[in-house]
């Protein structure tokens, strides 16, 4: 059933196979792994955390609504930041194999923060 979602969300809207699908996103998970001047993600810090009150801020700034997520309070995080002032930048939190959250703060679209995230 997941290789069906898989497929029917990725690969299915461009016409690719369920193997084309596949290659293509951890070709893109690869590349995003790998800090790129490229597409702004040079410097970026993946790690391990918690959440706390600074992931709450930003998945609020992130969603103009209420998501449906069960990450709160001390919840395992991997979490990137900035190298040099420790901001956060995103977070992926979570529950055994699923993701349940994944926030990446809106100045940060288009640089690959989430996909990075995923990779980590």
């Amino acid at each position: 059933m997941r290789r069906l979602r898989f497929c029917g969300v990725y690969g299915l809207q461009s016409g690719l196979t369920l193997e084309q699908a596949l290659s293509k996103v951890t070709g893109e998970l690869r590349d995003a792994a790998v800090s790129s001047s490229k597409n702004g993600a040079q410097g970026l810090v993946l790690e391990h955390g918690v959440y706390d009150k600074r992931h709450r801020a930003l998945r609020d700034e992130a969603y103009p609504y209420i998501p449906s997520v069960s990450a709160s309070s001390g919840a395992r995080v991997i979490q990137a930041v900035a190298p040099e002032s420790g901001a956060l930048l995103g977070y992926v939190a979570m529950q055994g194999d699923y993701v349940d959250d994944v926030a990446v703060l809106p100045s940060m679209y288009g640089r690959s923060v989430g996909k990075a995230l995923l990779a980590g």
